[in-house]
């Protein structure tokens, strides 16, 4: 590797570190409090959500589906009931509400367009496991990938249980939500690419009547 390539590596390095330190920054408010990314617990799976404050959470759509109930898993195990008050199939999105107590942290929603190159970084209920963190770019601008309208893409993989989780940028705050990988085949090679898409703050924020 050349000294071009090992400053590049470094330097992408100690921008996602600074990404992932902010995220903790903006929602690590209270002592002792979980934190706003949360398990959707399903009679056949789960996903994962995000704690908007207010008692509203943010979810995929293909997560909540026609449930009018669902059970919600904090970071520190706790549990709590939450009412589907919407789900928009067209952009992946639903909106749960549940009886915020003041116990957790919340996390700040962004409304603007993710830039191309940033830093981002993912949070997550992948297969077995609870509460990973994931940490990559943006790799384009919003775009529509089947049925999904106005998703962007980036390099990280949205694994089974994922979906309905945050993506913050180098701020700490939710500029989307994961929703889906799509499995590209690379030409003649036997292998193949996977790129993640999450819905931007910006069509969110439009489905939620915000500016």
């Amino acid at each position: 590797m050349g000294e071009s390539s090992r400053f590049w590596v470094a330097f992408s390095t100690l921008v996602i570190a600074c990404a992932l330190a902010a995220v903790m920054a903006v929602y690590h408010i209270g002592p002792n409090l979980p934190g706003p990314n949360v398990k959707i617990v399903l009679k056949t799976g789960h996903g994962s959500g995000v704690n908007i404050g207010s008692g509203y959470i943010l979810t995929a759509a293909h997560v909540a589906e026609d449930n009018a109930e669902l059970d919600i898993k904090f970071e520190d195990g706790t549990t709590a009931k939450a009412t589907t008050l919407w789900v928009n199939k067209g952009a992946d999105v639903a909106l749960l509400r549940f009886k915020d107590e003041g116990h957790t942290r919340s996390a700040k929603l962004s409304c603007r367009a993710p830039e191309v190159g940033e830093a981002v970084t993912a949070f997550g209920n992948p297969v077995a496991f609870e509460n990973l963190v994931f940490r990559g770019f943006v790799n384009g601008v919003a775009t529509n990938v089947g049925p999904l309208k106005g998703v962007f893409p980036t390099d990280l993989t949205i694994l089974p249980g994922m979906s309905g989780g945050a993506l913050y940028d180098a701020d700490g705050y939710v500029i989307g939500i994961n929703v889906m990988t799509a499995i590209v085949p690379l030409g003649f090679m036997p292998s193949w690419a996977r790129i993640g898409f999450s819905v931007s703050g910006a069509t969110i924020c439009g489905l939620m009547g915000r500016a």
